[in-house]
């Protein structure tokens, strides 16, 4: 756990200095894989949380593709629950993925849709 606490920290000085400088895609970037971290460690509220931070920033930096991955993170997220909110992001995360052609993302969450 230890570990973590030091990837946290890592990510939240990253984050702060990606911010200062006005680097969003660093931003985006470094919100993601604190997202991705966050599921890994069972914690999926705190990883909702930054994955809709995260589509905050790709929706105001107008970055579509990133826009459609937070979507399509956010309902893996919600996957891991017994809710259907999961389907209403999958479906969200599709039209930006396809406009910028991440096929292989689409037909994975194509898949997950079945």
């Amino acid at each position: 756990m230890k570990d973590y606490r030091q990837v946290e920290e890592y990510f939240e000085d990253s984050l702060t200095l990606a911010h200062s400088l006005n680097k969003r895609n660093e931003e985006i970037e470094i919100l993601h894989g604190f997202g991705k971290m966050y599921i890994e460690l069972g914690d999926i509220d705190q990883a909702i949380h930054i994955f809709n931070e995260g589509l905050d920033v790709a929706k105001t930096s107008r970055n579509s593709k990133f826009e459609g991955i937070f979507l399509a993170r956010i309902a893996d997220a919600y996957a891991l629950r017994p809710q259907k909110k999961a389907v209403e992001f999958y479906m969200q995360s599709l039209n930006p993925l396809k406009k910028f052609k991440e096929l292989d993302m689409v037909a994975e969450i194509k898949q997950r849709l079945n």
